[in-house]
């Protein structure tokens, strides 16, 4: 059996997430912390989670839940997806918990098309923004961003859409360690040219000398 890998994901610096277009070829099985929607613009793509394989053609949406294992495949070398992935911080800073979301026009349970077109249109938006940067766009993104995660709560008024899910302490502390870390990451890109002194990182990212160096000693 093929080892499932875990996949550390870059966000950018306007917000907790990524998201790109790209075509896709082949994806082993791995996981990681983010969220992964997957948007089908172009082509098909066959993606394969919790012992189901679903093959998406253009239009098609799936939603991968936080630390949840899966592999894609493709029988189309010209498709195109949008993938957006996503940071479960707003969530644990909302509820102190995360949530598993049901997401997959391809599923038994798909939601209603006029909540499929949403989150079609939702997406497209931030893509957009992503690609043409436009002034303010921060902002606009961020708030697609926020837009998209209320759709997932309320997508389906007729049955559930998420199932609340309980998180040991000692998972959520890795979590945030992971956080962490793509602060200190982050500062670090933003000032590579410059010469870094340690007082100026912690006062960069407003953590403790300590601290820097237990995330970093975890991470390594």
């Amino acid at each position: 059996m093929e080892q499932a890998e875990l996949e550390y994901v870059e966000h950018i610096k306007e917000a907790p997430i990524l998201c790109r277009t790209v075509s896709i070829d082949h994806s082993s099985p791995h996981w990681h912390y983010e969220y992964e929607v997957i948007f089908v613009l172009r082509g098909s793509i066959t993606v394969s989670a919790g012992g189901q394989s679903f093959v998406l053609e253009k239009g098609d949406l799936i939603l991968l839940n936080s630390r949840e294992i899966h592999s894609i495949m493709t029988s189309e070398k010209s498709n195109l997806c949008l993938i957006l992935l996503w940071s479960p911080a707003p969530l644990l800073e909302a509820y102190k918990t995360t949530f598993n979301f049901y997401l997959n026009t391809r599923a038994n349970n798909p939601p209603p098309p006029e909540t499929a077109a949403s989150f079609r249109s939702t997406l497209a938006e931030m893509g957009l923004l992503i690609h043409e940067k436009p002034d303010g766009y921060p902002f606009a993104l961020k708030s697609c961003f926020y837009r998209f995660i209320s759709l997932l709560f309320n997508r389906d008024r007729a049955g559930p859409a998420y199932d609340k899910i309980a998180r040991p302490e000692e998972i959520r502390a890795t979590d945030q360690q992971l956080e962490d870390f793509d602060r200190i990451q982050q500062y670090i890109r933003d000032h590579c040219k410059e010469e870094i002194p340690i007082d100026s990182l912690t006062a960069g990212i407003g953590m403790s000398r300590a601290k820097i160096f237990k995330v970093l000693k975890a991470a390594g």
